[in-house]
Parts: C-alpha cells; structure tokens; sequence
C-alpha cells in the first residue's frame, strides 16, 4: 500500500489526487499473468515475455502497472545479487528474511539471479529508469520502449 501511495504521490507531483488518478494508477489486484510475465524476463525467456507484454498492454494494463511490477522484479534480483556478492553461503531463508520477502519468492529470484552477472543487473536497472523517464516526457509508444527492453535483456 505504501508504494502505491508513493506512486499517486509521484504522479501527481504535489497536486490533488483525485478518484481518476486512484483508478488509473492504482490495482487491487495483480493478475497472475504479469507475475508469468517477470518470470518469463526473470529466466531470459525472449519469446513469452513479448508474448506476455503485449497480452498485459492489449487487456489493458497500465504501462505504470506493468513498469512498476518490472522494476520490481530487477530490483530484488540486483539486491540478491548484491547479497551474494557479499555472502555467497548465505541460504535461501536467509535471504528471504534480509530482503523481506516470501520464500516463494526468494527462492525463484534466487534463481534467476545466477542468469545475470552483477553489471548485467545494473545496466537493466538503468534501462529501466530511462524507459520510466521516456514514457512520462515522449510521446514514443510503450509497447516499443518494452519490446525493445526485452530483446535486449533476454539475450
């Protein structure tokens, strides 16, 4: 809730959030095809996360949504990685409880993680924030900024 509220936060740079704004940006539920949809990004699997992505933009989904979610995921296999690097004995419950997150969780990050090096995981991380950047000040379409992402990142 509170990265939500972050995010309205954000987006509406110090402005009344209004109802609009809650319903744009704002799911009370994450449908589990994004989560595939990470996954499938997580172990470089090129051809279903395009599949994925375009199902999520064609339903529907926001591109905040669907950024938000990848940013996430990024984000807990670069922490992990960093964990790693500074622990390479450390045991899956041990990172699930450092990172605070389900072991389910944990465990699948785990083994992503071993598919990027450390410098890999970075520069997706600033990919990332340059298609954040992108969507907000260009009129370019998200569906390439994505496409493109993934081409790149799932070779």
């Amino acid at each position: 809730m509170h990265q939500e509220i972050e995010k309205l936060i954000s987006f509406k740079k110090n402005r009344p959030i209004t109802q609009e704004d809650i319903n744009l940006l704002v799911s009370g539920k994450i449908k589990s095809n994004i989560f595939n949809l990470v996954d499938a990004m997580g172990t470089k699997n090129r051809k279903s996360a395009l599949r994925l992505l375009n199902n999520e933009l064609i339903s529907g989904t926001s591109v905040i949504q669907l950024l938000g979610m990848i940013v996430r995921q990024f984000r807990i296999l670069l922490e992990i990685k960093e964990t790693l690097k500074n622990d390479s004995q450390i045991s899956k419950r041990e990172i699930s409880l450092k990172l605070n997150l389900h072991p389910f969780v944990a465990q699948k990050a785990l083994e992503q993680a071993r598919n990027y090096t450390l410098g890999e995981l970075k520069n997706i991380y600033k990919k990332l924030l340059s298609i954040d950047i992108k969507t907000k000040t260009t009129s370019l379409d998200p569906r390439v900024l994505f496409n493109l992402f993934i081409a790149e990142t799932t070779q």
